[in-house]
């Protein structure tokens, strides 16, 4: 595991040297938890169709001369929301994570948290996404 350390080199064992993370770790964590709600936005089931319905027949609702013209608006949307969120994600809370590791050196864990949340927006804009496109079929 690599490390690098706040006051000189860890592997010196001097003392005071708390050794940290390097962010590769984190990173892998935070890279599967995107690929996975990006895994679970394109998974496609019954509630997907159904969805798709329900945003044709919405759509044309809205929209009577151009039934199409909404689906895309939302579609476009949702991709949009999805890599944003995604890119939040992955660039993790530096003002938070600051934060937490002055008081507690806990700042892996706010990474964790901050891109599994983010992570359920990933999943829910996608799979919207995902049902948008299948409604444009």
């Amino acid at each position: 595991m690599l490390y690098h350390s706040v006051h000189g080199d860890a592997r010196s064992g001097a003392s005071g040297v708390r050794p940290v993370l390097t962010p590769t770790r984190v990173d892998f964590g935070v890279w599967a938890l995107i690929l996975i709600a990006g895994a679970c936005a394109l998974t496609r089931d019954h509630t997907v169709e159904l969805a798709a319905k329900n945003i044709k027949r919405a759509s044309r609702a809205l929209f009577p001369t151009a039934p199409m013209r909404a689906v895309k608006v939302l579609l476009a949307q949702c991709i949009v929301g999805a890599l944003a969120l995604s890119a939040l994600g992955l660039e993790g809370p530096s003002t938070l994570r600051d934060y937490f590791d002055r008081a507690a050196g806990a700042s892996e864990v706010v990474a964790y948290f901050w891109a599994a949340a983010l992570s359920v927006g990933v999943a829910a804009l996608g799979s919207t996404a995902h049902a948008a496109y299948r409604a444009l079929r």
